[in-house]
């Protein structure tokens, strides 16, 4: 239903896990923030998570040597 208005109710779009990440809201510092993901990670990873970091982490240092050492 139009009603000749131009203004509009703004919605703020959120994402369905925002109320569980430690690393949103009013914490400006870095080092808190690394930190509270740093904890996440320990508290709630199983290990495919880890092996997928492992894997890709050696993926990129492996580029990294190769494009900048040789």
């Amino acid at each position: 239903m139009v009603d000749g208005s131009t203004q509009q109710k703004h919605k703020k779009i959120k994402s369905k896990f925002d109320e569980y990440r430690t690393t949103l809201g009013d914490n400006n510092s870095f080092r808190k923030k690394f930190r509270d993901a740093v904890q996440d990670y320990k508290k709630g990873s199983d290990n495919s998570v880890r092996k997928r970091l492992v894997i890709i982490l050696t993926i990129l240092i492996t580029l990294f040597l190769l494009f900048f050492l040789i």
